[in-house]
C-alpha cells in the first residue's frame, strides 16, 4: 500500500513539476529577450547611422523567435501526451483496433495485454478495478470497455448453455485473462484441447455444487485426445491456482469412450508440475479415469518439476470415477484435512487413493498429510506402492467400507508412514489380504480394525499380512499397537520372511475355514514381537502356526481350534512367556 501511495503522489506531481519547469524556461526566455533587445538596439542604431537606411525591427523578430521557441517548449509535453493517448484510455473509450495498445506500459505499472485469439484487450492493473475491452454485442467491428473488480465472468464473452462450442470459447476466454474467474449457478460445458485449459495464476470460483464444469466432446475422443476437464494449459508449470466451490463432472456415462485404448487420461483435475494449489469445497464425479491426478510436469515440457504445496480445504468429494479416486504420482507437501471417496469400480486398481510414483528419477512423493480419509464401494482402499519409495506419509484416520476387489490397505516400498486409526469394514472380494505390508521401513499403525465381508468369494487370504519374501533385506521397524482381526478364510495375522515387526494387542475372531489365527515363517533373521495375542472364538483350525524361533509372544490367551490343536511350533522354539490354554493341547 505504501508503494501505491508513493507512486500516486509522484504521478499527481508530474504535471506540477512540468509547469514549474515551463515557467522557469519562460522567465529565462524573458531575460534573454530583454538582454537581446539592448544588444539589438545598440547594433541596429550603429548600422542605421552608418548605412543611412531605415533599420529592420530586429527586436520584433527576436521576440517572435523567442515566443515560438517558448511555445514549442511549453507544448512539448502535450504533444507527447497526444502521441501516446492510448496509454490513458478511460472507462468510456470505444476502440475499433486494439492491436496498437498491446504491451504498452502505464505510469502506474499496469500494462495492456492483448489476447489476439479472442481479440480482447485487458488492462492488467496492479489492483482492481481493472479495465477490460471486449467485443461489442452490437457492432462486431468495435470493442467496448467494462470496469470490473472481483473477477471475470464467462458470460461476458458469450451466452452459456447454447452449445458446447460457445460454452468452451466463453469459459476459455475468461481463463485466458488470468486472475479470478467467477462462475454462476449453472452448467458450463467444456471441451479440452491443446489451446484450452488452465493458465498460470488462475482462480476458478463457483457458488457451490450447482456450479458445474462438465466435460464434452464434439466427436468421440481417441487415445491421444486430451480428455482432462481442468489442467495446466499445454501441461506447463502453473503456480498460484485456486479451485473452489464447484463441481467437476467427467460425464463418463454420456460419452463414447470406445476409441480410447487403455486407461485414458480423463481426469477431473490434472496437476502437472503445479505449485501452490488450493482446492476447496470441490466435488469431482463421473470421470472415466481418475478424479484428481497429481504428477510431475509432462514429459514433453521443458524445465520439468514436481507438483508441490497442494492444499485441500473444506468438503472434498470424489464420486463414481473409473480408475482411481485420487492418484498421487509425484507430489511434495500435500495437506488434506478430510476427503470422501466412493464408487471407484471401472478398471484396476480402482483405489480410493493410490500413492504410486513411477519408476522415473524425477517422480517423488514426500510430506503427505491426510486428516481423515473415508471411502466406500471401491475396488481397493488406500494403496502406497511404487519403486521410487514414497516417504513421510501421515494419516490420522482411514475408514474404508465395502472394498470389493483387492486390498483395504496396502503399503509397499514405503518408509516413514504413520496411520493413527484404521477401520476396514466389509472388505474382501478376491484372493488378497485385507491389509498387506511389504518392503517397508519405519511404519506405525496405532489402531487397526478389519471386518471381512461375509459374502467375500473367493475368500480373503489373510486379514493382516506382513510379507517380506520379495524385499526382505529392506524390511524393518513395523509397529502396530492394537490389531483386531474379524473374518478371514485363510488366516488372521501372517508374518513372513524378514518381517522385523512389533505388535501390542492382537485379537482374532471369525477366522472361518482358516488354517491359523497367527502364523509366522522367518526365512532369515526377522524378528516378530507380540505383547498380547488372543483368539476370541474357536473359528480357527489352529491358533498358532510357528515355523521359526524368531517370534516372541509375551502373553497368549488361546481358545481351542476346530482341529483341537492350538499351537504348532513345527519343531521350533519361539519365546512364549505366558500362555493361557482353553482345553487344548499343543505341540512343542
Amino acid at each position: 500500500m505504501k508503494k501505491y501511495k508513493i507512486g500516486l503522489v509522484l504521478l499527481l506531481s508530474l504535471p506540477i513539476l512540468s509547469w514549474i519547469w515551463i515557467a522557469s524556461l519562460a522567465i529565462l526566455s524573458l531575460n534573454i529577450v530583454q538582454k537581446r533587445e539592448i544588444l539589438v538596439s545598440h547594433f541596429s542604431n550603429r548600422s542605421e547611422r552608418s548605412a543611412g537606411k531605415k533599420g529592420i525591427d530586429r527586436t520584433a523578430v527576436s521576440r517572435r523567435v523567442t515566443i515560438a521557441g517558448f511555445a514549442g517548449i511549453s507544448l512539448a509535453p502535450l504533444i507527447s501526451l497526444r502521441a501516446n493517448t492510448h496509454r490513458q484510455l478511460s472507462d468510456k473509450t470505444v476502440l475499433k483496433d486494439i492491436s496498437p495498445y498491446a504491451g504498452e506500459q502505464f505510469v502506474d505499472g499496469s500494462i495492456w495485454r492483448c489476447d489476439t485469439i479472442q481479440n480482447h484487450l485487458i488492462k492488467m492493473a496492479k489492483a482492481p478495478p481493472a479495465t477490460l475491452f471486449i467485443k461489442s454485442e452490437i457492432d462486431p467491428d468495435q470493442v467496448w470497455v467494462r470496469q470490473y473488480s472481483g473477477g471475470v465472468r464467462p458470460e461476458w464473452f458469450g451466452d452459456i448453455g447454447l452449445s458446447l462450442e460457445q460454452d468452451t470459447a466463453a469459459l476459455q476466454a475468461a481463463f485466458n485473462i488470468g486472475g479470478a474467474v467467477r462462475l454462476s449457478k449453472k452448467t458450463y460445458m467444456f471441451e479440452p484441447g491443446i489451446d484450452r485449459g488452465l493458465i498460470s495464476n488462475n482462480q476458478i470460483i463457483g457458488v457451490g455444487k450447482e456450479t458445474i464444469i462438465k466435460l464434452g466432446f464434439s466427436k468421440p475422443p481417441s487415445t491421444n485426445t486430451i480428455q482432462q476437464v481442468l489442467r495446466p494449459k499445454n501441461y506447463q508449470n502453473v503456480e498460484n491456482l485456486l479451485i473452489a466451490d464447484i463441481c467437476i463432472d467427467g460425464n463418463m456415462t454420456q460419452i463414447d469412450w470406445s476409441g480410447v485404448k487403455g486407461d485414458g487420461n480423463a481426469f477431473g483435475i490434472g496437476l502437472w508440475g503445479t505449485q501452490n494449489v488450493t482446492i476447496r469445497d470441490v466435488l469431482v464425479r463421473n470421470c472415466w479415469t481418475d478424479g484428481i491426478y497429481i504428477a510431475y510436469s509432462h514429459s514433453t515440457r521443458p524445465n520439468r518439476r514436481n507438483s508441490s504445496d497442494i492444499q485441500f480445504a473444506g468438503n472434498i468429494q470424489i464420486e463414481d470415477c473409473g480408475r482411481q479416486g485420487m492418484s498421487i504420482i509425484s507430489a511434495e507437501s500435500l495437506y488434506c484435512p478430510a476427503i470422501s471417496i466412493k464408487g471407484i469400480l471401472r478398471t484396476s486398481p480402482k483405489a480410493a487413493i493410490d500413492i504410486e510414483p513411477n519408476n522415473r528419477a524425477p517422480d517423488k512423493v514426500a510430506d503427505i498429510y491426510f486428516g481423515e480419509i473415508k471411502s466406500e464401494n471401491t475396488g481397493a482402499g488406500f494403496i502406497i506402492a511404487g519403486v521410487s519409495a514414497p516417504e513421510s506419509i501421515h494419516i490420522d484416520r482411514l475408514i474404508c467400507k465395502d472394498v470389493r476387489s483387492t486390498y483395504g490397505l496396502a503399503i509397499g516400498s514405503a518408509r516413514d508412514v504413520f496411520i493413527g486409526h484404521v477401520v476396514l469394514e466389509k472388505t474382501g472380494g478376491g484372493n488378497y489380504p485385507v491389509v498387506r505390508i511389504s518392503d517397508y521401513q519405519n511404519i506405525y499403525i496405532g489402531h487397526c480394525d478389519t471386518i471381512v465381508r461375509e459374502s467375500a468369494k473367493p475368500g480373503v487370504l489373510w486379514s493382516f499380512e506382513v510379507d517380506g519374501t520379495r524385499f526382505h533385506h529392506k524390511n524393518k521397524d513395523l509397529q502396530v499397537d492394537i490389531l483386531n482381526l474379524n473374518g478371514s478364510q485363510a488366516g488372521g495375522l501372517r508374518t513372513e520372511a524378514n518381517t522385523s515387526s512389533s505388535f501390542g494387542s492382537v485379537t482374532t475372531s471369525n477366522i472361518n475355514r482358516a488354517d491359523y489365527a497367527l502364523g509366522h515363517a522367518a526365512i532369515l533373521d526377522g524378528r516378530v514381537f507380540i505383547q498380547s495375542f488372543e483368539t476370541k472364538d474357536q473359528s480357527h483350525r489352529k491358533a498358532l502356526d510357528i515355523l521359526s524361533s524368531s517370534v516372541s509372544i509375551k502373553h497368549a490367551k488361546l481358545r481351542s481350534g476346530k482341529s483341537g490343536l492350538n499351537i504348532d511350533f513345527n519343531n521350533h522354539r519361539p519365546q512364549l512367556n505366558q500362555i493361557e490354554l482353553d482345553n487344548s493341547s499343543f505341540s512343542y
